[in-house]
């Protein structure tokens, strides 16, 4: 029976499925031991993470059954473009140069940290498909595909494969695609059904190694050998070499993969591998920049739960995992009760150098607490936690839950400030405001005066909303508010910056506390860059001027770009009319500030 489509494969083969693995879903939530099911409401259980239990068996595939990963004449059946806002990206890269577009492809860092920059950016690749001057078609999609690829977009590269009409230029390296994705869903009977069928790939040392795995699964011992052996000849991937020893009982012994030398290209294999055998994960893992490898390690239930910790925080913040996974996992772990009672000085006694047990301890406390004042008290100790270890926005979305059955009363008004501040972290505008509320009323009864925190906030809310328009005496109260230490000066220089682009005026005497430099290791691009910049925006090539900034900012976080540098980025997208990016990398600016 032939499979026209990969996609199509994959599905029908998910029945095959169980051939390597019994399918359960696995609650990561387990009740603690230690804590009475009255403790848990029902609403907070429910968060569920797919994992599995190995059991590798030999894989059948039907001989007669012939598999191909596309047939080239439906690659369009359908197309990205026709129902979507996105039309004016299918113009992204048409101004652009075939010079300029290499050149920042590869120095793209695929570590981006502003949302705004990364999602723009992944945008203009999924739907910007008019090809740059001077650019074969065929290449700039493969650019696009890989580059999506990367940058953890593995649906939308898939998406686009089935898009395009260049995919047999590139046939065997978007196969290797869906292979990939096949190996981080562990779906093994996808992958090696695809080995098994007539599909042509272009032999590699990557290919070859996933048909020594297959040949494994498949119970094809001396086939697995000579696979192998052709791997020994010319490739020198010490870490497939430790772990295939393992799963052949040579030798039992596997180091830290950093131990070795290791392919960049085959992590994905290797956690598939390892999640076959139910070995666990090392710590090194983690430092290796992979949001798929970041997910499995964080799902694998024979990995050390602080490895699982850390890797599940770093998964989140670059975007393959999201907080209700990270929720499931902190609930896992286990706490007794006296540590649930008294989490801060559990943390001060045991999980001082642990800041991921530290934060699971601090949650699972807060869900536990019935009283809303006790939850509070609960929740204000998690995010003052957060914020001092940089997870501030992680914990403001873990309480999203939480703070649902808790309504502002003033009994609560010591809590109201931090309560409307997550609720503005989770775009809850409604409840961020109902909460100020409490802290305006006690103020017009001239009890107490506005504090900085609160000018802040209300001024944090006032932007999220777009409205600029702000009172005189608020925006006045506002800047006599804002509290720097020398130490800081750098960052009220960006805060300034920002604010004025926008469109507030700023007093020469907060300018002025700027002229107080300290140490100041911020960079600024190359001047090719500031020209790549300028040169886009002037051709209205706003897939390259995305490009463009991504490849400027690096890894940085906006705390970490210079004022200068900044204003370009401002300047430039404003000539292309994309205010709203502008907007968006301000409340980026100014949450970083507030958090």
């Amino acid at each position: 029976m032939k499979k026209i489509l990969l996609i199509s494969l994959l599905i029908f083969l998910n029945s095959f499925k169980s051939v390597y693995s019994e399918d359960k879903d696995i609650i990561l939530t387990p009740k603690n031991p230690n804590i009475l099911d009255e403790e848990y409401s029902d609403e907070e259980n429910n968060t569920k993470i797919s994992n599995e239990t190995i059991e590798v068996n030999e894989l059948e595939i039907n001989e007669n059954d012939e598999i191909e990963i596309f047939n080239s004449e439906d690659l369009n059946s359908t197309n990205i473009g026709e129902e979507n806002s996105y039309s004016d990206f299918d113009n992204a890269w048409i101004n652009s140069s075939q010079k300029s577009i290499n050149f920042l492809f590869n120095n793209l860092n695929n570590n981006i940290k502003s949302n705004a920059i990364k999602s723009s950016l992944v945008d203009v690749l999924y739907y910007g498909s008019k090809v740059p001057d001077g650019m074969d078609n065929a290449e700039f999609d493969k650019k696009r595909i890989l580059k999506l690829q990367q940058l953890g977009e593995v649906e939308k590269a898939i998406n686009l494969i089935s898009n395009i009409s260049t995919y047999d230029a590139n046939k065997d390296i978007y196969d290797k695609t869906i292979l990939e994705k096949s190996l981080v869903d562990y779906n093994l009977a996808a992958v090696c059904g695809v080995l098994d069928s007539n599909a042509e790939f272009k032999t590699d040392s990557y290919l070859i190694k996933v048909k020594v795995f297959c040949s494994y699964l498949n119970g094809e011992a001396e086939e697995a050998d000579f696979f192998n052996s052709l791997l020994l000849e010319e490739n020198d991937d010490d870490y497939f070499q430790a772990l295939y020893n393992k799963l052949i009982k040579i030798d039992n012994n596997l180091g830290n993969i950093e131990d070795y030398n290791y392919d960049q290209e085959s992590l994905t294999l290797y956690s598939a591998i390892m999640r076959s055998e139910n070995l666990p994960f090392s710590e090194d893992f983690i430092q290796i920049q992979s949001p798929q490898l970041l997910k499995s390690i964080a799902i694998s239930p024979v990995t050390d739960i602080s490895v699982r910790l850390k890797a599940a925080v770093k998964a989140y913040n670059l975007g393959s995992l999201n907080s209700d996974s990270i929720a499931a996992l902190y609930q896992s772990v286990d706490f007794s009760i006296e540590e649930l009672k008294n989490p801060l000085n559990s943390i001060r006694k045991n999980y001082i150098n642990d800041n991921q047990k530290a934060m699971a301890l601090l949650f699972q406390s807060s869900r536990i607490q019935i009283l809303p004042i006790s939850r509070l008290e609960a929740l204000n100790n998690f995010w003052e936690f957060a914020n001092q270890n940089s997870q501030s926005k992680l914990a403001y979305h873990l309480s999203k839950e939480l703070l649902k059955s808790i309504e502002p009363t003033s009994e609560l008004i010591d809590f109201a400030i931090n309560t409307s501040k997550a609720h503005l972290y989770n775009n809850n505008i409604e409840e961020a405001k109902n909460w100020l509320k409490l802290i305006q009323a006690r103020n017009n009864t001239g009890e107490q005066t506005f504090n900085n925190d609160y000018l802040q906030l209300v001024f944090l809310m006032s932007i999220h909303e777009g409205n600029f328009n702000i009172e005189d005496e608020l925006y006045d109260n506002f800047l006599n508010s804002l509290d720097f230490e020398n130490k800081d000066i750098n960052n009220l220089e960006l805060y300034l910056t920002t604010l004025e682009f926008i469109g507030f005026s700023i007093p020469e005497d907060l300018w002025e506390i700027t002229s107080q430099k300290i140490n100041d290791e911020r960079k600024v691009p190359s001047i090719y860059i500031m020209k790549l910049l300028e040169k886009s925006a002037n051709n209205n090539s706003i897939g390259e001027l995305f490009l463009c900034i991504a490849v400027s900012i690096e890894e940085n976080s906006w705390l970490e770009i210079h004022p200068q540098h900044l204003n370009i980025i401002f300047d430039n997208l404003k000539k292309v009319r994309k205010e709203e990016i502008i907007n968006q990398i301000t409340l980026e600016i100014l949450e970083d500030m507030s958090s």
